[in-house]
Parts: C-alpha cells; structure tokens; sequence
C-alpha cells in the first residue's frame, strides 16, 4: 500500500467517522425532544386529571355547606398531588406563568385544607349546636372555596384554549 492510498484510507474512515458522529448526535437529540414531549404531554395530563378531581372535591363541599342544615365536609383536597405533579416535572414547565397559576392554586386547596382542620377540629371540641352561633367560618370556608372553583375552572379552560 502506498503512503497516498494509506492517507486516502484515514481520510475516508476519518469522514466516515466523523458522519457517524453527526448522525449519531443528531438521533439522540430528536429522540430527547420527543422523549421530552411526552414528559410534559404526561405531566400535562397528570396535572389536569389531580385539578378535575379536585375541582369535584370542591364542588362536593360547596354543595354540603350550601345544604339547608349545612355539613362540614369530613375530607380533605388533594394538594398532595398536585404539589407532586408540579414540582416533580418542574423543569418542564416552558411557561412560568402557567407554573406559578398552578403553584397558588395548590396554595389555595392547601389553605382550604387547613381551613377544612379548623372546623373539624372545632366540632370535634364543641357541640354541635354552638357551630350554628358562629356562622362566620363556615362563611369565609365557602366563600373561598367558591373562589378557587372559580379560579382552577378557568385554569382548566385556559389550559384547553392553549392546547
């Protein structure tokens, strides 16, 4: 073999190579944004489906407390979920508003989970009659929960209106 044909051969396996690379990183790269993709098309849905069951949750309260002889409902919403839904995909999140929309939504079922406690802890201490000479809770309890019905509703049709 020839020192021409020698270093013909290495430019070749060299562009040969060097191809491959390209190829290769390219590959891996629109694997990655598809991959990515259906992270955040998941974490979407996961987000949407914990927002759903807890806007039921809310509308279940809102219509014992609106009962004749109202009932203080005796479960909690599931912020749990969606504070684990966003955070856990947090960096997905390409829209920071969106993010921060959701953030305080969950602050919100947090609060009214809080809120939730205070009268059961209440009933659980006092007979049930005193409940009916201290109406102000139940007052602010339903008036903010028919605030975040209000607010993860239009949340939830915002987010359809963007898909």
């Amino acid at each position: 073999m020839t020192i021409s044909a020698l270093l013909w051969s290495l430019l070749f396996a060299f562009l040969s190579a060097f191809a491959g690379v390209v190829l290769g990183v390219l590959w891996a790269k629109r694997e990655w944004r598809k991959d990515r993709e259906g992270q955040i098309r998941r974490l979407q849905a996961n987000l949407i489906r914990a927002f759903r069951l807890n806007l039921d949750r809310i509308n279940q309260c809102v219509d014992y407390l609106q009962r004749p002889d109202p009932v203080i409902p005796n479960f909690r919403l599931d912020a749990l979920s969606v504070l684990y839904v966003l955070h856990s995909g947090r960096e997905l999140f390409e829209d920071q508003e969106f993010f921060d929309r959701c953030d305080w939504q969950r602050f919100q079922l947090d609060h009214l989970n809080a809120k939730l406690d205070q009268l059961q802890a209440f009933l659980a201490s006092h007979p049930v009659n005193q409940l009916q000479l201290t109406p102000s809770p139940l007052e602010s309890l339903l008036q903010h929960l028919k605030v975040t019905q209000r607010d993860i509703t239009q949340l939830l049709a915002d987010y359809e209106a963007r898909s």
